[in-house]
């Protein structure tokens, strides 16, 4: 039943089988389908994160240790030395976001099928699209950090690279993170 029952909901939320959920929940037509939208994006963000993880800490131990070739003036070093602190900090910070708001999913779910308390869920389905944004910008955040240094530089082949594109790939990933941290 339960395999039917997640199979329903991951195809369309408007089923006419999930009417008596919707109606149990006391959630109109929009606010349910609104909410087991994100219920799904939620699932996928807890999978991308898993998935994330290895790949992140693998790009974050590379970025402490490149460095750059060419003349480096002291600006550049200062910057250097400086933005790998901060991605660090700022990634770090992101995921500890993405995880807690992931937390609020497992418990309501967690309430609702082991504590017998769908009010829980119901509230996460009334809450979920309000945190949908924050979180899916703070996963692709990382995710950008993680795809695009490993496009710039593959597996176990990191290259010394030009101060000026060192700077410039820091500086995008800067901009992609602080703006996630605010």
């Amino acid at each position: 039943h339960a395999a039917t029952f997640l199979n329903k909901i991951l195809s369309d939320a408007n089923s006419v089988e999930l009417e008596p959920l919707r109606r149990v929940m006391g959630m109109d037509a929009r606010q349910f389908q609104e909410g087991i939208f994100c219920w799904k994006a939620f699932l996928y963000y807890k999978w991308q994160l898993r998935d994330l993880m290895p790949r992140i800490r693998e790009v974050l131990n590379e970025i402490a240790i490149i460095r750059p070739i060419g003349n480096v003036d002291f600006d550049d070093k200062a910057y250097i030395a400086k933005i790998k602190i901060e991605l660090r900090s700022w990634i770090f910070g992101a995921v500890e976001s993405v995880t807690d708001s992931l937390a609020v999913y497992d418990a309501a779910y967690a309430a609702m099928t082991k504590q017998n308390e769908p009010a829980a869920f119901r509230e996460f389905l009334l809450r979920a699209p309000a945190m949908f944004n924050s979180l899916g910008e703070r996963l692709s955040s990382i995710e950008h950090v993680a795809s695009f240094w490993r496009y710039r530089f593959p597996p176990k082949q990191l290259q010394r690279v030009p101060v000026d594109e060192l700077v410039d790939i820091f500086m995008d990933f800067e901009q992609s993170l602080s703006s996630q941290a605010a």
